[in-house]
């Protein structure tokens, strides 16, 4: 089975490069995605998103691959969920332009 990109697009209200390091940057990226992130920000590079279920209390724990990685404007990586599925791609995209930045990030 080929897994589906997870595509959703979120405002960043600032310049690129600080939309760059909330997409990349585990303490930025852990204060609006996951509740822990680990990631070596280079192609190739591997990481860890860890999220917590609010109810049970139960922690899940996401691996994921670098892809691409091309400052300030794209960061692409694959992830899976436990239990070993098919890694499923998932791109960042910061642009700027006469609106305000906008920033595509898994949901």
């Amino acid at each position: 089975m080929i897994p589906t990109p997870i595509e959703r697009e979120i405002l960043i209200q600032a310049p690129a490069a600080t939309a760059w390091s909330a997409l990349t940057e585990p303490g930025q990226i852990s204060q609006w995605f996951s509740d822990g992130a680990q990631i070596d920000v280079r192609p190739g590079g591997e990481g860890m998103l860890t999220f917590t279920d609010r109810a049970t209390s139960q922690q899940a724990t996401v691996r994921l691959r670098v892809e691409s990685v091309e400052p300030p404007r794209r960061f692409a990586f694959r992830w899976d969920y436990p239990d070993g599925a098919v890694p499923t791609p998932a791109t960042h995209r910061a642009s700027s332009s006469c609106s305000p930045p906008r920033a595509r990030a898994p949901g």
